[in-house]
Parts: structure tokens; C-alpha cells; sequence
């Protein structure tokens, strides 16, 4: 997994952790995320930008081609203006495996 996935991911973790979430549920949100980037880099799928929306109920996420700044949201909705976004520039640009 690259330095970039894995300091995301600890920075999701503290982010839980900030939000009064749990140690257990925290795990539990993150570990399909692990899976996932472990998964991409095994296939050798590559893409420059992941968006992932998980809660308890949705796990989902895509790969796109074009760059995308870096940003993680935790919080009670989802953040899918810049999915929509990139939608609308790359219809054929991306790349689903949820």
C-alpha cells in the first residue's frame, strides 16, 4: 500500500477516533478500506484518485484517472458534490469495482 493510502487511512482512523466513534467501530469502518487498497495494489490497478464512501450501511468506491486534491471528511453525510463533478468531466474516465 502506498505512503499516501496509509496516511490517509490513519488520518481517517484519528478522525473517528475525534468524533467519539468507538475503537471497535472505527475498525470495523476502516478494515474494508484496508482490504480494498491492499486489493488494488495486488491487481496493480491504478488510478490517481480514490473516492470511498463508507458508513455502517454503504461501502462504496471508484478510481479516476484525473488528479484530484487530497481531502477526507468525516462526519455525519456524505460529501458527493466533487463525485458528481468528476462524473460529468470523466463518463468515461473511471473506473467502478464497488
Amino acid at each position: 500500500m502506498t505512503t499516501r493510502l496509509k496516511n490517509v487511512i490513519r488520518d481517517a482512523q484519528r478522525k473517528l477516533a475525534d468524533s467519539g466513534a468507538g475503537s471497535d467501530t472505527a475498525a470495523s469502518l476502516i478494515e474494508p478500506i484496508n482490504e480494498v487498497t491492499a486489493a488494488v495494489e495486488a491487481k496493480r490497478i491504478w488510478a490517481n484518485s480514490l473516492v470511498l464512501f463508507r458508513s455502517r450501511e454503504v461501502f462504496a468506491y471508484y478510481m479516476f484517472y484525473e488528479r484530484w486534491k487530497e481531502s477526507l471528511t468525516v462526519g455525519d453525510r456524505f460529501q458527493i458534490r466533487p463525485l458528481l463533478s468528476a462524473l460529468t468531466r470523466e463518463s468515461n474516465g473511471f473506473i467502478s469495482l464497488a
